[in-house]
């Protein structure tokens, strides 16, 4: 994730069920990392720049962090007590990395997809 822009972030621990191994997107070779790593792949891949593509990265982390795809807006946890895939509802209908699209847009509620 180098490209043309020099990023870096403090890790965000949040309450519950959270393993700082799967949820450090800065450590390469975990999880998170590897979401972090798609998600900036596919910006840079339609033509972001390295800033703009860190932008979303940042919005990412903020929003929820890396570790959980399908997260449930409002439900900082990383189990699964803040998955959509498992039947939580977020809060204000938002959910997955961007916390913006209507989790039923997508998926019905506790869909694996």
């Amino acid at each position: 994730m180098s490209n043309d822009a020099d990023c870096t972030t403090t890790q965000q621990n949040y309450s519950g069920g959270g393993d700082t191994v799967t949820g450090n997107w800065t450590v390469q070779g975990t999880t998170a990392n590897q979401h972090a790593k798609e998600i900036w792949d596919y910006w840079v891949g339609k033509g972001f720049s390295g800033a703009a593509s860190a932008g979303v990265l940042g919005n990412v982390d903020v929003e929820g962090g890396f570790s959980i795809p399908d997260r449930a807006q409002g439900h900082y946890t990383d189990d699964a007590s803040s998955q959509i895939s498992k039947g939580v509802v977020p809060v204000g209908g938002g959910g997955g990395y961007y916390q913006f699209t209507p989790y039923d847009k997508f998926a019905p509620l506790g869909s694996e997809k």
